[in-house]
């Protein structure tokens, strides 16, 4: 996958993106609520390289950077950060093949909180999955704890469907939120 926002490239992972990795995986803040946080960098990182590879392509784990191009007040750090690696997003098959949802998860580093990053990407990632991968519907999930990831969500256009059984119920319980390509194209014509 490869995807341009206004502040964005969203791409897929790379083994030189390692170190990035590393960084946001050493943040016990950013992985707090990741059901993934037990594995290892190599581990996680060579894995999500394999599904990016594999045939037929159901994964794309891809790298969140700031675009060259964005200006300091959009990073709010100046020239040394633009094109720096910030986050993560996938877009996978969802666990259960008898279904034909999709679901994505992301992530960015903690000093990129706040700044519409993590809702720019998503709805990039949303509008990729409904037009080129022609995905039906893609569906999203959080703990109930972790209200900024549910904003990010609602802000991005898809809707709360109901609680959900946790991966990980030490964290408390999850909600799920989905959108179609038919609601997102209507909402799109309302727009239009």
């Amino acid at each position: 996958m490869r995807v341009e926002t206004p502040r964005l490239l969203i791409r897929d992972l790379e083994t030189t993106d390692r170190p990035a990795v590393e960084a946001w995986r050493a943040d016990p803040d950013v992985m707090r609520y990741l059901d993934s946080r037990a594995a290892g960098v190599d581990d996680w990182l060579d894995r999500a390289l394999q599904r990016n590879v594999a045939k037929p392509r159901l994964y794309h784990d891809c790298a969140i950077e700031l675009k060259p191009g964005a200006s300091s007040e959009d990073t709010g750090r100046g020239d040394r950060e633009r094109g720096e690696v910030v986050g993560w997003i996938s877009l996978g098959h969802a666990p259960n093949f008898l279904t034909t949802d999709w679901v994505v998860g992301y992530l960015l580093r903690r000093e990129y909180w706040g700044r519409g990053y993590a809702t720019e990407a998503l709805t990039a990632v949303l509008d990729y999955g409904f037009d080129v991968l022609k995905v039906p519907r893609i569906y999203a999930e959080c703990y109930v704890a972790n209200t900024a990831s549910a904003r990010v969500m609602e802000r991005a256009g898809m809707r709360f469907v109901g609680r959900v059984p946790s991966l990980d119920p030490s964290l408390g319980e999850s909600v799920r939120y989905l959108v179609s390509r038919d609601e997102r194209s209507r909402s799109a014509d309302r727009e239009g």
